[in-house]
């Protein structure tokens, strides 16, 4: 009976010891995602890459905006009430159209 408890000891540990190097592989690969694309920017977080689609951003009215609870610097949204992208500068939602210039054609 003992024999086999230090056998079914070493298994799992052998086990766990192949799980922890896996996973650790896979931590260190993943440090940036590409999508649509095998080999990501090496500077960029995420790389999205696409002849025939867009992005798209989380929609959400400016109620729904202002209510995101301690947003990130950076964060962008669409404001569907006013039709326009919105980014958190670190302390107030700045409106990305806000430039002065606009497209026609």
């Amino acid at each position: 009976m003992r024999g086999s408890l230090v056998e079914n000891y070493y298994t799992m540990t052998r086990i766990f010891t192949t799980l922890i190097a896996l996973f650790s592989s896979v931590l260190v690969v993943a440090q940036n995602v590409g999508i649509g694309t095998n080999t990501p920017e090496p500077s960029a977080q995420l790389d999205i890459s696409s002849t025939t689609k867009g992005m798209l951003a989380p929609r959400m009215t400016a109620a729904q905006r202002n209510a995101i609870t301690g947003p990130a610097a950076g964060l962008l949204v669409y404001d569907t009430d006013a039709q326009a992208f919105y980014f958190y500068n670190g302390s107030v939602w700045s409106n990305m159209g806000g430039g002065g210039w606009s497209l026609s054609g």
